[in-house]
This record gives structure tokens, C-alpha cells and sequence, in this order.
């Protein structure tokens, strides 16, 4: 089958009605690439769009307006701000505000006869594509609309813009998530969240209503009532209330691993059917092929019992059948080593394995390798190679410090590298899987927005500018030159506050006299000004001169025969660097004479 690029028609314009996008979530990156699709198709024939919260809904009336809710939708119903609405109530209110037509960007939301939805797996670019065709279709427009086929099924069958890349951190057998907060802290800091949207942690105790260290007894007992396995379902239920799209990587500490390696082996085909993919795995200190201090026969089990109950108040349950189960020969490890390839295919992945300087000789005989007190170096590396897989050792850092031990000898940084690693088409810093799912921004141009900053500064440096708009603070200087200058590209006051440059103009007969505010910084001040004959044209703008003494003031005559006047003032410092600009506008009599209106901004 021939797919057309593009598909060509011609409709007429209506455009009086109002066009409502409520968000169930702000700040959500594939909702954010959605409704910036939607805008930018839709502005020309729906100029009056609102976007609000999806709660507002009941306070709005919509009677022959047009609305979209965008958000994130499970088959039992619609996420807003963290909890499911049922799809029947979602519904049942758009049907109360009794819009002319209502469309429902989001996985598997209903079909309806009055209410569009997808009822199904949607990507947010697609699918916002798919609804301003249809919305074109039914008010018409007088100029072509191209409708990208290829484009919305490429979107669609690869999910460009999933709905969200998840960074998840699992503990060990006697962890916590506090465990990972300086590893998080150090991860954040270096830019973590320009290849992640969000991050998480799986705590397999909290499934049980039990949290360290207030339970540690209860937890101690835990471990001879359930198994990895079940830990690992618990897991996967986790996943499997992601989005559709959604796509994780895993950092996992010493039990952690094997929790998330049982996992896979159970329920990654699963997963991979509801749409969620996991990209890379870490596992550090773990005894990805077991380890000899659990071997039920080893008599440092019963020491380590012992120093756990008396000395770390771990309780007088440790060991456990759960420890038990990850000696080199139970049938736990030896079941994930037989055949890994089976659910380790496409997944990239990292083992750290460390070396306790002070403790590797006295246990040595136990693991007959250097090793941390609990794992072997040698039973710490995966046994096998998928597409990639890289081992590190680090020398003189303990079982714990693999996860909180950061410095030049410390995992950090390599856990940094490795999470943030991948195709890097333009050369910015961020992976193309980065640009495409985070960011929205362009892998093939190092700076999409082309405002002299690339994309990774933006999103990692200083400021967090928007990578996707040249002007983030809107006071018509470009990101790159307020930062060259040295001022804040997010504040619009930084040099000036543009918008309010003109302080007071007045058209008296034939006469305009304009003020320009003194504000700080500004040394000269230039005026220009256009008008609009009675046929409604505009001249091109004329400049009248230029004032560079405080305050800064310009009079000039003009003719009769106009309608409206457009005055621009532009502010530069004293080095001449331009600082902004300032527009107002007025209505006057078709002789020139009294002001037919009060300035507004245009």
C-alpha cells in the first residue's frame, strides 16, 4: 500500500465560533506537543482560542464553541492532576457545558456520538493532527490544508512523542528510595532531566504499607512470606500504570537488580503489548549471578544474622528464604542466566561492581574474588552481551557506596554518562530520543529555535530557556544575545521593560508628540510611525528622529486624509545595542484632526 504525502482541499472560512483546550496537566511535555500542534494548525480559522484547566469545565459556557480535552487516559478513564476520572463522568461534563462539537485527545478515550475520541493507543502529535483536519473539515477554510498522512502514521506507528520517559530507581533488600537522594540530587544537577521527564522509584515495601525505618521488623518478616517473583509483579503493576508510549530506564541497587531482571523475564512481552518499552537498565552491586554469602550452607549467613540483629537491628528473621534465593545455585539465578537474550533484546545496559579495600580480604575466601562484603566482582557483571552492555569495577568503594559515593572514584558520573547516552544526530548534547520525547525540539538542528543558544544550553544551563522559542521572556530580544549582553533572557524587565517605553502620546489636528519613559539603561530613543488610509492600508513605518537626552520626546506633523496611526519607539543603551521596542495605537478622523480612540496596544 502507497501511502500519499500529502492530501489537498479547499473549504471555506467560518470562524466566529470560540475553540476551548482544556489541559488535564500543565508543564506535561507530550501534552505541551499536542496543544502547540493544535494552535499552530488551528490560529488562522479559530483566531479565539482559550486554553484552561480541564476543572474550569463546569464554570464555562461552550454553547456553539468548540472544545479539546488533552491529557493522558487509561481504558478506566482520564488522569487530571494525579487521579483516574471514570470516562462516563469525564463525558457526562463535557455534555453539560453543550459545546457544538468536543474532541478527546487521549489514550483510550470512548468513541461517542457526540464526542470524538481515539479508543486507543494515540501518539500527541498525531493524534492533534487528526483533530485539526477534522475540525478544518467541518468549518472550512479558504486557503489549503495539507494533511500530512505520512506524518501522523510515522507519529503514530513509532509513538515520536510518547507520553513520557520515565527514570525509575529501585532499592535493595534492606533499602529505602533515601538511598539514591545524593545520586538523584548530583543526577538532576547535571542535566538528568533533558533525557527524562520524570523520575521515580519503585519500593516494592510500600506495596505492603510498610516504610524503613519505622518497620523494620515487619519488614524483616516480609521477606519469609513473599519471593522476588512477587516483588517483581508488584513492579510490573507499577509499569503497567504508565501511559501508553511511555518508555523507562532502570537504576537498581544490589536485590534491586534481580527484582528488575525477574521482572523482565515475566513481564516485559506484556509491557512491550500495553505500549511500554524499557530503553536501558543499571545494576549496581547487584549479584546479577548470585552471590556466595547466601548460600544456605555458608556459616557467614548466621554471623551476618547476628551482627544484623545485635548490632544493625535488622531483627532475627535475617537471612531469609527471599536472601537465600540469590545463591549462585538456586533456581532463581539460574532460570535468568540461562537464557537472558529472552528478555534482555534491545535493552541497553550497566553493571558497577565495587571493591571494599578494607573488607575484600576478610571475605575473600567466601567470594574467591575482590569484592564488596556482599558480592563478588566476578558474580556482579551480567553473564551475558545484548546490544550493549558495559561493566565498570570501582576500586575502594563499598556495597552502599556504589550509590552514594560520588567524587572522580565514585559511579555518578558514569551513571550520568551512561543514562544520557545515545544518537546524538546534530552534535548538541542531547540524544535524538531526548529531542523527540522530552523536548520537542529538532535532532537535526543543534539550535531549533535558532536564537544563538543550542538546544542542550538551553534546557541544562543557567537560565532553562525554551528551546522551541527564540524570545523566551517576549521582550523582542532574542535568548541569545540578552545572555551575550548579560541580561536575564527570562525576565522581560532585563534590560527594560519594553512594553511600557511609551509613557504618553497625543494626536492634536496635525501635530503627534510622543514621551518615551527614562528607564534605567536607555540612552537614545528613536520614533517611527505608520498610518492607515480609509481603504484600510497601511503605509510602511517612517522614522522621525532620534532623541538621546532624558526625557525623550518627538513632535512632527503629518497629513490629513488618514484613519489610524501606529507609533514604534525603539530604546538602545549607550554602547547603541538595542534594547527593545514599544507600539501603540490610535483611530483619528478621516482630516487628521481630534483622536477618534483611546491607545491600545497593538
Amino acid at each position: 500500500m502507497i501511502i500519499p504525502t500529502i492530501v489537498q482541499t479547499n473549504f471555506y472560512t467560518v470562524n466566529d465560533s470560540t475553540l476551548w483546550i482544556l489541559e488535564t496537566e500543565s508543564g506535561d511535555a507530550s501534552i505541551d506537543v499536542g496543544l502547540d500542534e493544535i494552535k499552530s494548525s488551528l490560529q488562522d480559522i479559530l483566531p479565539d482560542t482559550r486554553i484552561r484547566n480541564f476543572q474550569s469545565l463546569d464554570s464555562l459556557n461552550m454553547a456553539d464553541d468548540y472544545i479539546i480535552v488533552i491529557g493522558h487516559g487509561v481504558p478506566e478513564g482520564l488522569e487530571v492532576n494525579g487521579k483516574i476520572s471514570p470516562w462516563d463522568e469525564v463525558y457526562a461534563a463535557i455534555r453539560e457545558a453543550n459545546p457544538e462539537r468536543a474532541f478527546v485527545l487521549s489514550c483510550y478515550s470512548p468513541l461517542d456520538t457526540e464526542i470524538v475520541g481515539f479508543n486507543a493507543p494515540i501518539d500527541a502529535k498525531s493524534g492533534a493532527m487528526l483533530i485539526s483536519w477534522l475540525i478544518h473539515d467541518l468549518l472550512g477554510s479558504e486557503k489549503q490544508i495539507n494533511f500530512c498522512v505520512e506524518d501522523i502514521v510515522t507519529a503514530q506507528s513509532e509513538m515520536r512523542n510518547p507520553l513520557g520517559r520515565y527514570l525509575y530507581f529501585v532499592h535493595g533488600y534492606f533499602g529505602n528510595n533515601s538511598d539514591f537522594s545524593s545520586m538523584v540530587d548530583r543526577l538532576q544537577d547535571d542535566g538528568i532531566l533533558a533525557s527524562y521527564s520524570e523520575i521515580r522509584y519503585f519500593d516494592y515495601f510500600e506495596h505492603y504499607g510498610l516504610q524503613l525505618p519505622d518497620d523494620l521488623l515487619a519488614i524483616d518478616a516480609l521477606h519469609w512470606t513473599t519471593s522476588i517473583s512477587e516483588y517483581a509483579n508488584h513492579f510490573a503493576d507499577d509499569l503497567d500504570n504508565l501511559p501508553s508510549g511511555s518508555h523507562v530506564s532502570i537504576v537498581a541497587h544490589s536485590m534491586g537488580g534481580i527484582i528488575t531482571r525477574e521482572m523482565l523475564g515475566l513481564h516485559r512481552d506484556y509491557l512491550e503489548s500495553k505500549g511500554i518499552f524499557i530503553d536501558k537498565v543499571a545494576t549496581l552491586g547487584t549479584p546479577n549471578q548470585g552471590t556466595w554469602i547466601a548460600n544456605p550452607v555458608n556459616p557467614w549467613a548466621e554471623v551476618l544474622s547476628l551482627i544484623g540483629g545485635i548490632f544493625i537491628n535488622y531483627g532475627q528473621y535475617w537471612p531469609s528464604p527471599v536472601f537465600f534465593s540469590v545463591c549462585p545455585a538456586s533456581p532463581l539465578i539460574i532460570n535468568l542466566n540461562v537464557d537472558p537474550m529472552s528478555y534482555s533484546y534491545g535493552i541497553d545496559w550497566f553493571t558497577g561492581a565495587g571493591i571494599d579495600s578494607l573488607l575484600s580480604p576478610l571475605v575473600l575466601s567466601i567470594h574467591f574474588d575482590q569484592s564488596d562484603p556482599l558480592v563478588a566482582v566476578g558474580l556482579a557483571h551480567l553473564p551475558f552481551s545484548p546490544t550493549i552492555c558495559e561493566s565498570v569495577t570501582y576500586d575502594g568503594i563499598s556495597h552502599m557506596g556504589l550509590i552514594q559515593n560520588d567524587g572522580s572514584s565514585g559511579t555518578f558520573s558514569d551513571v550520568f554518562s551512561w543514562l544520557s547516552a545515545g544518537d546524538d544526530d546534530d552534535g548538541d548534547g542531547l540524544t535524538n530520543d531526548a529531542e523527540l520525547y522530552v523536548w520537542n525540539t529538532n535532532p537535526n538542528d543543534s539550535d531549533s529555535d535558532n536564537d544563538g543558544l543550542s538546544d542542550f544550553v538551553e534546557v541544562t544551563g543557567t537560565y532553562h530557556t525554551n528551546p522551541n522559542n527564540p524570545n523566551t521572556d517576549g521582550d523582542a530580544i532574542d535568548d541569545g544575545t540578552e545572555i551575550a549582553w548579560g541580561y536575564n533572557p527570562l525576565d522581560s524587565s532585563s534590560p527594560i521593560q519594553a512594553s511600557t517605553l511609551i509613557q504618553s502620546w497625543q494626536v492634536d489636528e496635525s501635530t503627534i508628540s510622543v514621551t518615551a519613559r527614562s528607564l534605567t539603561g536607555v540612552s537614545k530613543v528613536e520614533f517611527y510611525v505608520q498610518y492607515k488610509d480609509s481603504l484600510g492600508t497601511w503605509t510602511s513605518y517612517q522614522y522621525k528622529g532620534t532623541d538621546s537626552s532624558a526625557p525623550f520626546i518627538k513632535s512632527w506633523t503629518f497629513s490629513s486624509g488618514y484613519v489610524a496611526v501606529r507609533i514604534m519607539v525603539k530604546a538602545y543603551n549607550s554602547g547603541n545595542v538595542y534594547l527593545g521596542c514599544d507600539v501603540a495605537y490610535q483611530s483619528i478622523d478621516t482630516g487628521g484632526g481630534k483622536p477618534g480612540g483611546d491607545p491600545v496596544p497593538i
